[in-house]
């Protein structure tokens, strides 16, 4: 071995923060994967866990809202089969899910509701109004079906009924700029309410606009210098809407005439900025210009993983308290959200998470993010036809045909009665089918059933809480490569030497709550297989882990994945040592 080769005794544990998906494992300095971690003070950090608010919801729900007045908080929620609404503490724990779907309305799975809220206070209501449409965009982002708006009262919710004008249809979606509610439509039309009247687009201040040639599909306010206004997204453009009274009421400016939108839910406004996704790029705009948003850590894998035919679904959200933004998105053959990538405003930065929802909302009232699932749990909402005797909270029930099997919890309600079974996801009751219940010897008929959904309350403790199951969520992350090959503690150097490198031991530097495993990866070349080390176990009162590990090419991955668990790391030191030399 050459005594002239050195290695540094003790070094701090390499990575930049942020995940780089883009390009080689070996040829990034950032950590190489990441799951349920982000990065604080450029260090790595478990996020937070979730709750499950309710499971009652008609599903899935694309698209949420939360109003809040002083400790109610209403969660509204929109999916293919209409609009639900509950009421939760503010724990995030839900009472009674209740049905104020617009009589009108008849199921439709490419529907993709849209809807604000604004004080009416010149159409008699005299209250804050939810304004919903239900677009028919969920699988075409430029479908040219014009939807009615529906409107109820917040503070008293019922069913939701149509606006009287018939002004009041749209196929890009509603959004308000206080005093006006705004109309988005085909061919560049815009619509907008008369001042602080959401029920009234003719007369008073109402009017309309064509302000592009393609359909408008996305619109955020935007306070200007002296009242309303927003910024517009057409299918190839991005348009400015300001305010100037008299008889225009609004100006509308093009920010950029060569531009693209991705998906009605990828906009996002964070602190008077506005994000977006494009169809090939990432987007921004401070009112003022359009730039892109520089992303060389996972551009190209986002966009080479995303299921296009499902773009829609691509939602955003954002986490103030960690200066995050995400988008989630379909990967690979999936139909629903099933991955976020994660930008980090304040530092710069990119990451990313495997995460399943189907829609998500961050209130200014309530303390955590609210978000969807997008596969339906162990509860179906049915309605069931009696034909001989009753049937009582608690029965076991059957299926004739289909054998599907469960037990009522609820009567009344949604379906009107809701049905806890065993085996949903294998064994559904098929509509038409008989039933029998087991418990009292009823018979009847499975008149309709539709499957039900979960709404969680995140960033909210560190476990998965459904129902009164509590369990652990695994959150990882694995550093960049290093060893003596690709320059020893400065990783990816332009010079390395030809030796194995040992790891003998590792002092852990993290806040931490629960065991954490740490594992050896290694490889022999940048394209070998991995070798995989035994798991080492450590706690917050471990010293140092003492091991001889030694690869050619080497990454540590550390893991939590225990009930209450929790990390955010420091600066952990690692020894190393000349290994053996490279056969």
């Amino acid at each position: 071995m050459d005594s002239s080769i050195k290695i540094p005794d003790i070094l701090i544990m390499p990575s930049l923060p942020g995940v780089r998906r883009d390009g080689t494992p070996t040829d990034a300095d950032y950590f190489n994967d990441a799951q349920w971690c982000r990065f604080v003070r450029n260090k790595p950090r478990k996020m937070g866990g979730f709750q499950e608010v309710s499971p009652f919801f008609s599903g899935p729900i694309h698209s949420g809202l939360l109003w809040s007045r002083q400790f109610m908080n209403i969660y509204c929620a929109f999916s293919p089969y209409g609009v639900e609404y509950t009421l939760m503490d503010n724990n995030g724990v839900g009472s009674v899910v209740t049905n104020i779907t617009p009589a009108a309305y008849a199921y439709n799975p490419t529907t993709l509701w849209s809807q604000d809220y604004l004080f009416d206070a010149a159409s008699g209501a005299n209250a804050t109004l939810l304004i919903a449409a239900p677009l028919q965009t969920l699988q075409n982002i430029d479908d040219p079906t014009l939807s009615q708006v529906y409107i109820t009262t917040l503070n008293n919710l019922g069913v939701m009924t149509p606006v009287a004008d018939v002004k009041a249809v749209t196929s890009g979606g509603i959004f308000c700029t206080p005093p006006y509610t705004v109309l988005l439509g085909n061919d560049g039309n815009v619509t907008w309410s008369d001042a602080n009247s959401p029920q009234s687009y003719t007369g008073g201040d109402a009017g309309s606009a064509r302000v592009t040639g393609s359909k408008v599909v996305k619109g955020l306010p935007m306070r200007t210098g002296i009242s309303s206004g927003g910024i517009l997204w057409s299918l190839d453009s991005v348009i400015r809407m300001d305010y100037v009274g008299g008889a225009a009421i609004f100006k509308f400016s093009h920010l950029s005439t060569k531009s693209s939108i991705l998906s009605q839910r990828g906009v996002i406004e964070y602190d008077g900025k506005w994000y977006w996704v494009g169809i090939d790029r990432f987007m921004t705009c401070n009112g003022v210009q359009v730039d892109e948003l520089t992303n060389d850590m996972n551009l190209n894998w986002f966009f080479d993983n995303l299921n296009f035919s499902q773009r829609q679904k691509v939602f955003a959200q954002k986490m103030p308290r960690f200066g995050e933004i995400w988008w989630f998105f379909p990967k690979g053959e999936s139909t629903e959200c099933n991955w976020a990538v994660i930008y980090n405003v304040r530092t710069k930065i990119w990451y990313d998470t495997q995460i399943s929802r189907a829609s998500g909302f961050t209130p200014s009232t309530f303390r955590y993010p609210i978000m969807t699932d997008t596969a339906p749990n162990d509860h179906i909402s049915a309605s069931l036809t009696v034909t001989t005797g009753t049937i009582a909270e608690g029965d076991y029930i059957r299926g004739v045909t289909s054998g599907a099997e469960g037990v009522i919890i609820t009567l009344g309600g949604l379906g009107p009665y809701t049905i806890f079974t065993t085996d949903i996801n294998q064994s559904n009751f098929s509509i038409g089918e008989g039933f029998v219940d087991i418990t009292s010897g009823a018979t009847g008929v499975v008149s309709t059933w539709r499957p039900l959904y979960s709404v969680y309350a995140h960033e909210k403790g560190y476990d998965a809480i459904i129902g009164q199951y509590v369990t652990a969520i695994p959150a990882s992350f694995t550093t960049c490569d290093f060893g003596l090959p690709t320059g020893g503690a400065q990783p990816n150097a332009n010079t390395g030497n030809e030796y194995y490198t040992r790891i003998t031991r590792v002092e852990p530097d993290f806040i931490m709550k629960g065991d954490m495993t740490l594992q050896v990866l290694g490889r022999k070349f940048a394209q070998s297989p991995e070798i995989l080390s035994k798991e080492y176990t450590f706690s917050g009162d471990t010293g140092k882990i003492d091991l001889r590990e030694q690869a050619r090419e080497f990454r540590l991955k550390f893991e939590s994945n225990v009930l209450g668990g929790f990390f955010e790391g420091g600066k952990t030191l690692v020894h190393t040592e000349l290994g053996d030399v490279r056969p």
